[in-house]
């Protein structure tokens, strides 16, 4: 198995054909702007902390790398091209103006780590690490993009592996995580994350091992997220017939009915199965007010099953928890009562299934009930008298 990085276990987990398509078969991808600007401005920010010793490179000599290492793909003119090379510019002079006065070489810069994680090959770079005072360090991964806030950080699965990749590959600490927002000149920072955290993100990668053991490449189509996506068109050039999840939109009428089992009129499909659908919909409502009365009768009585001449109806009811934003005193609840390890997780299926065992404590259960809202839902179903049970309505 080649060896995953953050980027390539993020594109499994938002698209398995994607990645198949990039990483086994090397598809070709259109340049992208933002990657040759990120990669532009890094190399200027690399060769700054390249140095052993003080005094740093001037500002004028981290200006003339990043001009010689300039990447003009994927702009889509020369003036677009001009605009993000004297914002890179701007971003480095502001950069230079904050850091340097403070300025020591860090203990890493670009830093390539490999490790065994559940198993499995796992690779990246760590733009920068810092070493403090008290032997811990400090990890700063740049960023050019789009502007974020303190919360993406207290949730980073790319801060988290390099938090792990540094105490397994350097036996060192983080004492602080920083993902610093370079074209706003501001560094977001965390302290290190809890083992907790760092577990979630071994389990991801072992979801991704698993994933291409099985040859699992299933697309995951989404209007928004496949809208940029250079695999979504075919590309007659190099043999490509595109993502089979939006085949339909670039197949000829002739494609559109060819089936293994003969031509398909699917026009006429489609329409019957639209004016089926409106008569379904219209049924639905004369249904709903039926079905309302049928509730509240069941709630009132307290039955389970009605006759009529002709069918039965059977109604079950369960119980449903909602507890909001409240899981940090729900977690609280457990952990004194001892129970935190029983729950997979504080979800509201695992607390359901906590407040259905009748062997729970009183109080942990008053306690928990008086944060959440129960409401019982009634599933109605109906049968013929003389057959079983139908599918729920």
């Amino acid at each position: 198995m080649r060896a995953l990085s953050h980027s390539s276990i993020s594109l499994y987990l938002e698209c398995p054909l994607k990645y198949r398509y990039k990483y086994m078969d090397k598809l070709p991808e259109e340049p992208r702007h933002f990657f040759s600007f990120g990669k532009s401005v890094h190399s200027a920010l690399e060769f700054l902390y390249g140095v052993k010793l003080p005094p740093p490179p001037s500002l004028d000599q981290v200006l003339d790398v990043y001009r010689k290492k300039w990447l003009p793909e994927g702009y889509k003119d020369k003036d677009m091209e001009a605009r993000y090379l004297a914002e890179g510019e701007r971003i480095i002079r502001e950069f230079y103006r904050t850091e340097v006065p403070k300025f020591r070489p860090p203990l890493f810069c670009e830093y390539n780590f490999r490790l065994q994680i559940e198993g499995v090959p796992v690779t990246g770079y760590i733009d920068r690490i810092d070493k403090l005072p008290d032997g811990k360090i400090h990890i700063i991964d740049y960023k050019t993009g789009k502007a974020f806030d303190l919360g993406r950080m207290k949730s980073d699965p790319q801060l988290a592996l390099y938090q792990y990749a540094c105490r397994e590959s350097l036996g060192l600490e983080a004492a602080s995580l920083t993902l610093y927002h370079l074209p706003s000149n501001t560094p977001f920072t965390v302290g290190g994350y809890s083992e907790g955290f760092e577990e979630g993100v071994r389990d991801r990668v072992a979801a991704v091992a698993r994933g291409l053991t099985d040859q699992a490449f299933e697309p995951d189509p989404d209007d928004d997220k496949c809208r940029w996506c250079d695999y979504r068109k075919p590309n007659p050039a190099i043999g490509f017939k595109g993502c089979p999840a939006w085949r339909d939109e670039y197949a000829s009428p002739e494609e559109k009915c060819e089936t293994a089992y003969g031509n398909v009129d699917i026009t006429c499909l489609v329409d019957k199965y639209g004016e089926l659908k409106a008569k379904a919909r219209a049924l639905d409502d004369e249904l709903k007010p039926v079905k309302d009365e049928l509730e509240r009768y069941f709630r009132e009585k307290g039955y389970r099953k009605a006759d009529g001449t002709r069918f039965r109806v059977t109604c079950d009811s369960k119980e449903k928890w909602d507890f909001g934003e409240k899981d940090g005193e729900v977690k609280r609840i457990l952990e004194e009562a001892g129970l935190l390890e029983k729950v997979s997780s504080v979800s509201a299926a695992a607390l359901q299934k906590l407040l259905k065992d009748r062997a729970l404590d009183r109080d942990v259960r008053e306690a928990l009930e008086s944060l959440g809202e129960k409401t019982v839902v009634r599933t109605i179903r109906y049968s013929a008298l003389d057959k079983e049970p139908g599918n729920g309505d």
